[in-house]
C-alpha cells in the first residue's frame, strides 16, 4: 500500500514539474511588447502621481499688503464669531456693495438693521446681536459723552 502511494505521489511530482518547466520554456521569451507594456506602465503611475502631488500640494500663493479678504476673515476670527455669522457679515458687505468687507467692523452703522434690504429681516436679531457684539462698549462710551 505504502509502495502505491509512494508512486502516486512522486508522479504527481514528476507531472508539477514537468509543468514547470514547460510553463518557463514558453514564457522564456521576452518580447518588445512585453518591455512596451512595462514602460508604458511605469510612464503612466509616474505621471498619475506627479498628477497627485499637483493637486495636493500646498500652493504658496504671494502675499498681498492689500488683501481685504483676507483682512475681513482675520478679523471674523479674532472677533470668535462662527462661520454662519462670517457669512452674514459677508452678506451684509456685498448689500452695501462695499469693496472693503472690514468696514464693517468700523463703522457701526453698516450693521443697522433698518439700513438692510427686506432680505434681512429673518437675519435681524442676529445683526442685532452682531452689532452689540462688535460695538457694545463702543455705543456705551458714545452715549456718555
Amino acid at each position: 500500500m505504502n509502495i502505491v502511494l509512494t508512486r502516486i505521489i512522486l508522479l504527481a511530482r514528476w507531472d508539477i514539474f514537468e509543468a514547470n518547466r514547460r510553463h518557463a520554456q514558453q514564457n522564456s521569451q521576452f518580447s518588445i511588447a512585453d518591455l512596451a507594456i512595462a514602460v508604458l506602465a511605469f510612464v503612466g503611475l509616474a505621471a498619475f502621481l506627479i498628477f497627485l502631488s499637483k493637486i495636493f500640494s500646498p500652493r504658496e500663493k504671494p502675499r498681498g499688503v492689500n488683501s481685504p479678504l483676507r483682512l475681513f476673515w482675520t478679523l471674523c476670527r479674532t472677533h470668535g464669531l462662527r462661520l454662519s455669522e462670517c457669512w452674514l457679515l459677508w452678506r451684509v458687505a456685498r448689500d452695501h456693495q462695499l469693496k472693503d468687507p472690514a468696514l464693517l467692523f468700523v463703522e457701526p452703522e453698516l450693521l443697522d438693521v433698518d439700513m438692510l434690504g427686506a432680505g434681512f429681516a429673518p437675519h435681524a436679531a442676529v445683526v442685532e446681536s452682531l452689532h452689540g457684539r462688535l460695538f457694545g462698549e463702543m455705543d456705551e462710551d458714545a452715549a456718555g459723552r
